[in-house]
């Protein structure tokens, strides 16, 4: 028979490793947001450059050309921003799920039952691609 003090410590190693369980797959979670996040930036910054090339093609003068590299540096610190505000939040979730606060379903940035969408990260409650709903 197993003492009422061998099951409270048994009870507490089986939550430890539980605790220990959804660290890691929120750290993994936090690795993968902030690996999107850098190729989606990544992606946005060579779309300006092309962009920005196509435009001092068709440019007539100078100051269009200049205009065109305005808008390109433009593009590019506002790709580098929202990585940079993806990465705190992917941080400050990480802290939410730490301290306990996240529960099941929700999602940081989001209304209640409302997850982003793998094709585009707008709101969505349930369905395709969500986590808070059926799968069809």
């Amino acid at each position: 028979m197993v003492s009422v003090r061998r099951k409270h410590k048994l009870h507490a190693e089986h939550c430890s490793r539980v605790q220990s369980g959804k660290r890691v797959v929120e750290s993994a979670k936090d690795t993968a947001g902030n690996i999107t996040a850098s190729t989606k930036a990544g992606m946005e910054k060579t779309k300006a450059s092309v962009e920005e090339k196509v435009e001092k093609m068709r440019a007539r003068d100078s100051e269009e050309k200049a205009e065109a590299g305005r808008r390109k540096e433009e593009r590019k610190y506002e790709a580098e921003a929202e990585k940079e505000a993806a990465k705190e939040r992917h941080a400050a979730e990480r802290e939410d799920v730490r301290a306990g606060g996240a529960a099941g379903g929700v999602v940081a940035g989001y209304p209640a039952g409302q997850t982003p969408v793998a094709s585009g990260g707008h709101a969505h409650a349930g369905g395709r691609g969500s986590t808070t709903g059926p799968v069809f």
